[in-house]
């Protein structure tokens, strides 16, 4: 006799586990995507040392960016970006297994 429960939790499991993978990996590009613009502003900005000071490319970069993009790229979320990066510089392994609320809360 067929078990039409298990097949369902089945499916479920199967639906569930995918959702995970999906939002995993949208996770790691963000981080990337993240981690990239934060290394372009302090490049932009002169590298390390400089880019811990200035701020007015960040604020008119952030203007154009929200008008074009959205909140995603505004003031406070560029210079968490900035932050990100100088953070972890060289981490390519270690940004893979945090998610964007850990890097804030341990490193912002």
């Amino acid at each position: 006799m067929k078990n039409y429960y298990e097949e369902i939790a089945i499916v479920i499991e199967n639906i569930e586990v995918n959702r995970r993978v999906r939002e995993l990996q949208d996770n790691s590009e963000k981080l990337q995507a993240y981690w990239n613009i934060g290394k372009l502003l302090v490049e932009a900005q002169g590298g390390y040392d400089r880019a811990k000071y200035g701020d007015g490319l960040i604020k008119k970069w952030a203007l154009k960016l929200v008008n074009n993009y959205g909140n995603s790229y505004n003031l406070s979320n560029l210079k968490r970006y900035r932050r990100f990066y100088l953070c972890f510089p060289k981490g390519a392994a270690l940004r893979h297994q945090l998610s964007w609320t850990h890097i804030k809360v341990y490193c912002l």
